[in-house]
């Protein structure tokens, strides 16, 4: 589950496994390697000239969102998954999440109906169809 959701979103910022294009293991191998644990949180760098990191969070209160907005500030790519909160918890996170969008002039894109993409000002995310 948890790599189908890495997958997911390593295409949709477009450094995921293409096999079709380009049949190249190594790339995806490189990826993996990036991606690590840290505590409850995985982080996935970026290879860029920023040294960007991504950070994959499981917030389970609300508790949790003061984390994710010290990782936006720190100018950090997050995933969010509000999977493990309830409806009323999630929905409670989510409008706190939008406020430190909005403060810090981040960017927010939803994945799916519980997973999110937060960006920092500085990193430009697009969808293709």
């Amino acid at each position: 589950m948890g790599n189908a959701i890495v997958s997911k979103v390593l295409d949709f910022i477009g450094i995921g496994d293409d096999s079709e294009s380009y049949g190249d293991s190594k790339m995806q191998k490189d990826l993996q390697d990036d991606l690590y644990n840290a505590g409850s949180e995985k982080v996935l760098r970026v290879h860029s000239a920023a040294n960007t990191k991504v950070i994959l969070s499981n917030p389970l209160n609300f508790d949790d969102m003061l984390l994710i907005s010290d990782h936006l500030k720190c100018k950090k790519i997050v995933i969010m998954d509000l999977k493990n909160l309830d409806d009323e918890e999630a929905k409670r996170c989510l409008d706190y999440i939008c406020g430190t969008v909005f403060v810090l002039e981040c960017g927010i894109h939803k994945i799916s109906s519980r997973i999110f993409l937060i960006t920092p000002a500085n990193v430009a995310a697009t969808q293709e169809f």
